[in-house]
């Protein structure tokens, strides 16, 4: 019998031989993962050498070595374990697996050493070299810093330029070819003499029209120019006014800074960064457009910076040519501020064209003026310049030519333009004999030659091809369209008008005229090269066709013909048909965009009953809109969106249906056919209609008389849908678009201002909230405290939350009940609590007031955390979910566009950034690795190489969550001062929306800072989500003009997530939230301490069900400009939402078993915006069932 001894050694022999077994078994395996092991290691030495290829000798030299050892020792390795699979080498290196794993244990101890020298090296050289890489770092963030400063200032000098400089500063057509040696006697002027003599002077050089102010200002530019040199000795700036580039401009600031943009471009400006933030604050960050300013405050700023600029430019020249073309209201102001400018600099001199008019004459009492009239040899030189340029004709022999010059500058009187008409006709003579006729009958004045003129072109084309007696020929049309036309056309938009006729079918293409629209009206027109713009040859041809007598003599109904046209033009079948693009569509029908933003311009003012006006009008008025095509529909919608007066158009506002006949009714402004077009649409009704109403499209564009004329009609005021489709109630319209006057004139009318989109669940007293509203807040507070005795709960809400307490404290005491519930399961109290008002609760309790909630956190069964929500007795059991942040490791929450992008950038060959690198007491690391899970592009596990060295580790896998990249003096500033952006800054930029309508995006990238919350709260560390400086450029990046990709970005983070299973009876009956958060703690907007304006920081909730996530519904915003940590508490009870709130009601009808109930964290909208969230809570509450009553 054997021993135990035997049996112990039996059962060791038997394990040895099993485990020998299980070796040979694995050999494979192990095997390939060692391989596996090693060629990484091999990958992440040849990573090495290239990142530290810049070490000193010495470093680099022990470096080099250390890894060839190792690159040796691993090769040789491999040799050994590169064996071809299924030969007899592999099948003997499987079964001696066992034994020879064994003795491989020497070269991975061996290996492990020399990853020890390898690691002691990098320490050391990495410690040397920090101060280096930290220097390099400090360098190239001063270079970045310059560069971002650099950008910035650009960016705000794009928004200072005048948009019309280009144009402004273009030399005029006509004066292109001015003779050489012209105007040169101007030098030898006594008064122009003492001027060019003065350092700061002023000069106002006044002619008759045609007498050569443009010609000789351009002949002076020119010279001055050549003299100043490169680089210029002085600077010289020039703008022409050209009346009908100048038609429509609202005030001079163009004018002005066209001026200063030439200046600029010509000198080296220097902005220190305290005046670049303050033109930051008032214009915005990022490429949008100009924030909506006062015109006082626009002028201060414009002015203030070309006064800055003026101070760093040594001598200066202004040169404003043609004053008598701008708009006569703004003549005086704008010498005013050109005088202003002037005194910033001791060495600016400036000169201003004009006719000789009394009323501008006023604005330069006691200074210089020169009266221009064309010399003689100047007309000279223009007649024998013209007569030279026609080479064969008539006028061959010297005595001729001697004659007609001499005589023709006689008749001119001074006036060049004389001299160019009379050439005009002249050069047309076959003969000698037929050119000394014409001389006897040449013109006396230029309204004589106007009129020789347009008898000329009626001869030449005398019938219209469209065989309208009633309309003169072609040229005579092209002329009084150009000159009446509301805005400028271009050649190819004039051709195509002029091919309309009354009559036509179709558009007809063979009906265009076929040359040229200078030639065809006798060089009266021109076209401007670039943008091909049709304008008259001089401004004096626009003064004689403008004259009573001329349009009754020739085109008596000019006017009303170019709406017709245009109306009649839209209304063609063609303008049904689809097209391959918009470009091939506009080359087609060039008018077509013309024709829809111009066929109602001005319409209401020549507008009569029983015309063919009137009757095309409501004709085109009944036009079903979807009979257009797409593009003609699109740009319909865009025009009605420019017309929005005080704030931009929503983008879904018009997009989202059909353009109903009493829209177009609107944005023509025509309030006689409002009782026409409603009677119609009763008659035809649609229900593919669009989100606005024709009150609220009125109400945007501020026509307060339409308005009213839809009221008179009792067009509905408290609407939200229409065959069951959604729609935006009025006077949700009128405080979007901030027009006070209209907000008050719909309350006066019965609008309710607690009425729900049922799209979005918000109301217009909802939408008060938003940022930038505190005004209209005002007149909806102002109203609720008149119409004190039908206040609704949620107005009573209003006047807690916005801090109304005059005008809570009038409801009050005209014996309103004011303890009833309101909304979210709370009572006036309650909401006053959360606000934190002493004040308002103080009044609340003096008058019996008492909350719903308790009034101090306490502890429930379904939740150890504090809490002041009282569960009802038989309630159920909840499924609760709750996160609380720790008290040191705060989470941050940085804006990003897409996915969490960890990249390090590259400084000084090495791919560091400053931010990467980590030094504490105990420990330094330095992150290799560029992108997430990934080293040079293969997958690496964090323990590839690393020792149990304390003091130094390389991390060869994805980048920890860190603060790579984070500017924390950045971030430090903009926790102590307050954000240079206003609301402006960042909706105007195309038309944003507020908070409530835009799109959420849920991608954010985490970052972690070990920071202690300064507050002191139980809850000290809180989940932060922030916006990035840069935020405001991801949205100008894709104006303009208004789309929903314009919207402010939105940085958010999940912050809570339940899961609906089997725990919960369905269906669901109540959610109880509770959050614990605040906002940043400062603003540059009023109504701080409020629930006003905290649309930038919220909190909301949404559910996902495999890929489709739910509309997300708000649950709560953060008092605004508080440090101070609030307790809200939100109950969503089905059936007091089913009331109150039916979208909210139907969210919560709708959860079904798998969906993932989902709570956001956001900010929004520029620099400085942050949701510090320190708790989180959410309780679902299903059916009672027998067991929860037990």
């Amino acid at each position: 019998m054997a021993s135990v001894g035997d049996v112990i050694t039996l059962v060791q022999i038997a394990y040895k031989a099993t485990k020998h077994i299980q070796d040979i078994l694995h050999a494979s395996q192990d095997i390939s993962e060692l391989q596996e092991r090693l060629k990484t290691l091999i990958e992440v030495l040849e990573s090495l050498d290239r990142r530290y290829n810049d070490l000193n000798d010495d470093y680099r030299k022990n470096l080099d070595g250390i890894n060839g050892r190792l690159k040796r020792t691993i090769k040789d390795l491999q040799t050994k374990l590169d064996v071809k699979r299924k030969s007899w080498r592999f099948y003997k290196l499987r079964f001696f697996w066992p034994l020879k794993k064994r003795d491989l244990d020497d070269i991975l101890k061996k290996i492990d050493g020399l990853r020890g020298d390898l690691q002691l090296v990098l320490t050391n050289s990495a410690k040397e070299g920090i101060d280096r890489i930290q220097a390099a770092g400090e360098e190239t963030k001063e270079l970045q810093r310059r560069a971002d400063e650099r950008k910035r200032m650009d960016q705000v000098i794009e928004k200072l330029r005048s948009e019309l400089q280009d144009e402004l500063s273009t030399i005029p057509q006509r004066v292109e070819g001015i003779v050489k040696g012209s105007g040169e006697w101007i030098f030898r002027e006594h008064t122009f003499m003492q001027w060019e003599d003065s350092e700061d002077g002023i000069l106002w050089v006044n002619g008759l029209q045609g007498s050569g102010k443009t010609g000789l200002m351009t002949s002076y530019g020119k010279i001055l120019k050549e003299k100043a040199g490169n680089p210029p000795e002085y600077q010289v700036a020039r703008v022409f006014c050209d009346h009908k580039t100048l038609t429509e401009l609202s005030n001079h600031f163009e004018i002005i800074m066209s001026l200063w943009g030439q200046i600029f471009d010509s000198v080296d400006f220097k902005m220190d960064l305290k005046t670049l933030k303050d033109l930051e604050k008032k214009l915005g960050r990022g490429r949008s457009r100009i924030r909506s300013l006062s015109l006082e405050e626009e002028r201060d700023l414009k002015i203030g910076v070309f006064r800055q600029t003026m101070t760093q430019v040594g001598k200066t020249i202004l040169i404003l040519d043609g004053l008598d073309e701008v708009p006569e209201k703004l003549q005086r102001v704008l010498i005013e501020d050109l005088k202003t400018i002037q005194k910033c600099n001791k060495y600016c001199r400036v000169i201003v064209t004009s006719r000789p008019y009394k009323e501008i004459g006023s604005l330069f009492e006691g200074d210089p003026q020169f009266r221009l009239k064309a010399r003689k040899m100047d007309i000279k030189l223009y007649i024998g310049d013209r007569i030279s340029k026609e080479g064969q004709g008539p006028l061959k022999r010297p005595e001729m030519i001697e004659y007609v010059t001499n005589s023709l500058t006689e008749r001119s009187k001074g006036i060049f333009l004389m001299a160019k008409l009379c050439m005009d006709e002249i050069v047309k003579a076959a003969t000698e004999y037929e050119c000394g006729e014409m001389m006897k009958e040449l013109p006396q004045s230029l309204n004589d030659a106007y009129f020789r003129g347009l008898q000329r072109l009626a001869g030449t084309y005398p019938t219209s091809p469209n065989h309208n007696p009633q309309l003169p020929c072609q040229a005579i049309q092209a002329l009084f369209w150009v000159v009446f036309a509301k805005t400028p056309l271009t050649e190819q938009q004039l051709r195509h008008a002029l091919a309309v006729g009354e009559g036509d079918i179709d558009y007809d293409s063979k009906k265009e005229f076929d040359v040229d629209v200078d030639d065809l009206c006798g060089k009266l027109l021109e076209v401007k090269p670039g943008s091909m713009q049709v304008r008259v040859a001089h401004k004096s041809i626009a003064d004689y066709l403008k004259m009573d007598a001329t349009r009754e003599r020739w085109f008596p109904t000019i006017r009303e013909h170019i709406h017709i046209t245009l109306m009649r033009f839209l209304l063609f079948p063609c303008m049904t048909e689809g097209s391959s693009s918009k470009n091939v569509f506009e080359k087609w029908y060039g008018l077509v965009v013309y024709a829809i933003n111009n066929c109602g311009k001005g319409l209401n003012r020549i507008l009569e009953p029983k015309t063919p006006l009137w009757e095309i009008t409501e004709r085109f008025l009944k036009t079903h809109f979807d009979s257009w095509n797409t593009f003609i529909k699109n740009e319909t919608i865009n025009m009605m969106s420019r017309q929005s007066k005080y704030w931009p158009m929503s983008p879904e506002a018009l997009t989202s249906g059909s353009i109903s006949n009493l829209h177009l009714v609107v944005t023509f402004d025509l309030p006689a056919f409002v009782p026409i077009i409603v009677d119609f649409e009763s008659l035809h009704p649609r229900d593919d209609h669009v989100l606005m109403t024709p009150l609220g499209l009125a109400i945007a564009q501020d026509r307060f008389e339409l308005v009213k004329a839809l009221l008179e009609r009792k067009v509905p005021v408290n609407v939200n849908q229409e065959h069951g489709k959604a729609l935006r109630p009025p006077l949700y319209d009128a405080v979007y678009h901030r027009n006070e006057n209209m907000t008050r004139l719909l309350l006066a009318s019965g609008a309710d201002m607690t009425l729900r989109r049922i799209d979005n669940d918000q109301s217009p007293l909802d939408l008060a909230y938003s940022i930038g509203r505190g005004m209209i807040a005002s007149v909806l507070a102002e109203f609720i405290s008149s119409q004190a005795s039908s206040a609704k709960p949620q107005e009573l809400q209003f006047l807690v939350r916005g801090a109304f307490l005059s005008e809570l404290k009038l409801v009050i005491d005209k014996g309103i009940f004011i303890d009833h519930p309101c909304e979210n399961g709370k009572r006036l109290l309650d909401y006053a609590n959360e606000l934190g008002n002493q004040s308002i609760i103080d009044l609340l309790i003096l008058n019996n007031a008492t909350p719903l909630l308790a009034p101090q956190a306490i502890e429930t069964d379904s939740s150890l955390s504090p809490s002041r929500y009282i569960e009802p007795q038989g309630s159920g059991s909840p499924i609760t979910e709750e996160k609380t942040w720790g008290l040191e490791n705060s989470m941050i929450i940085k804006s990003s566009k897409g996915v969490p992008n960890h990249e390090v950038e590259s400084v000084t060959g090495l791919e560091h950034d400053l931010d990467d690198i980590e030094t504490s007491s105990e420990n330094f690391s330095i992150y290799l690795s560029s992108e997430p899970e990934s080293v040079t592009g293969l997958e690496h596990d964090l323990d590839g190489i690393e020792t149990n060295s304390e003091n130094f580790s390389i991390y060869l896998g994805s980048e920890p969550e860190s603060s790579a990249g984070t500017d924390w003096a950045e971030e430090d500033r903009l926790e102590r001062h307050p954000s240079s952006e206003t609301e402006a800054d960042i909706e105007s930029r195309t038309g944003n929306v507020p908070t409530e309508e835009i799109g959420n995006s849920r991608q954010s990238s985490l970052e972690r800072s070990q920071t202690k919350d300064e507050s002191g709260d139980e809850f000290g560390s809180n989940a932060v989500i922030g916006t990035q400086t840069t935020v405001d450029e991801s949205i100008a990046d894709t104006e303009q003009n208004v789309g929903e990709d314009e919207c402010l970005h939105d940085e958010s983070a999940l912050l809570l997530e339940i899961l609906v299973d089997d725990r919960l009876q369905l269906p669901v009956q109540r959610i109880v939230f509770e959050s614990l958060s605040r906002d940043q703690g400062w603003s540059s907007h009023s109504n701080e301490g409020t629930y006003l304006g905290s649309s930038r920081s919220w909190i909301d909730v949404c559910t996902q069900n495999q890929d489709k996530r739910s509309q997300s519904f708000s649950i709560q915003h953060n008092v605004h400009a508080s440090k101070e940590f609030r307790l809200h508490t939100n109950v969503w009870d089905f059936q007091e939402m089913k009331k109150s709130s039916p979208a909210r009601a139907q969210f919560i009808e709708n959860i079904s078993a798998g969906d993932k109930l989902q709570v956001f964290a956001h900010a929004q909208g520029g620099v400085g915006w942050r949701n510090y969230v320190a708790f989180i809570r959410a309780r679902v509450y299903g059916m009672e069932t027998k067991e929860d009553e037990t």
